[in-house]
């Protein structure tokens, strides 16, 4: 028993047309300085205009072709919708890793932060109140309580630290 060709059309146009919205020809070029289509609206939006206009003409051979190419077309802009919302997960878990990191560096910063600012403000010079901190931490380092990293950390790590707000 064959499936009939308007039916599987007139599915995928009930699938597609509340996702894809409204899509209209210009959206498939931009001028420059203007955001893109996502690619995989645009293939829906080919399916869903592909479906729609074989039905529309009656041509049963057009009919025919657009059953047999619009579910393909449907399934790439799927695969590149999946692919781009992977993508989306994977930077924002980092983004939310590399909060967690800064909070727990933070942490064991907090009071070389507290002592430099307040070095700072009986109005010692940074690079001195920074020295004495550095002196403090190396100390701290020998004994085991400081331990941010593997090594001690760096002249820059430590001026990166010091001098935030």
């Amino acid at each position: 028993m064959a499936v009939d060709p308007k039916i599987i059309l007139e599915h995928i146009i009930l699938r597609l047309a509340p996702e894809v919205g409204d899509i209209k020809a210009s959206d498939y070029g931009y001028w420059e300085g203007e955001l893109p289509v996502a690619a995989w609206r645009l293939h829906l939006a080919t399916a869903l205009t592909t479906a729609r206009q074989a039905l529309a003409s009656g041509d049963h051979d057009q009919i025919i072709d657009a059953a047999l190419i619009c579910p393909s077309v449907e399934r790439t802009g799927r695969s590149l919708k999946l692919r781009e919302m992977r993508a989306a997960r994977q930077r924002q878990g980092g983004t939310v890793r590399g909060a967690m990191q800064t909070t727990r560096q933070l942490a064991v910063w907090h009071p070389y932060i507290d002592h430099y600012n307040s070095l700072r403000a009986k109005g010692m010079p940074s690079t001195k109140a920074r020295g004495l901190v550095r002196s403090r931490m190396t100390k701290d380092f020998a004994r085991g309580t400081f331990r941010p990293g593997p090594a001690f950390p760096t002249d820059r790590t430590i001026r990166k630290w010091l001098t935030q707000k």
